[in-house]
């Protein structure tokens, strides 16, 4: 589960741009043996949709999550070098805030590798 400070909820993984982008950071079998032949939230199409989108996140270095049902908030999400942590934003993130946003999130977690955090 991603968790965040604020008012929020708990999010599942594979509903948030942070969680997906920690999905793709681990090794793909431990993934698919957890999410493997049941129901996976944010995806109708099942382990192949979820195995498309954790692979675009790997090779982007990042995941965007948009808001698919509504109370949802759309959600960016990079990993720290060491795979196990990241930074993550959600709100009102349209297409257009992605890119700066994504600079942004580059920049801490190059700020946070530099000092070792």
């Amino acid at each position: 589960m991603a968790g965040s400070y604020g008012p929020s909820r708990l999010t599942g993984a594979t509903e948030s741009g942070l969680g997906l982008a920690l999905l793709a950071e681990q090794p793909e079998g431990e993934v698919e043996r957890v999410y493997w032949d049941r129901p996976i939230p944010g995806f109708a199409g099942g382990w192949t949709a979820l195995r498309a989108s954790l692979w675009e996140a790997k090779s982007q270095g990042f995941a965007y999550r948009r808001a698919e049902r509504a109370g949802e908030r759309p959600s960016l999400g990079m990993p720290l070098k060491d795979g196990m942590s990241g930074l993550g934003l959600s709100g009102a993130i349209g297409e257009k805030e992605v890119g700066d946003l994504l600079f942004q999130l580059r920049r801490a977690v190059e700020l946070l590798a530099r000092d070792q955090l």
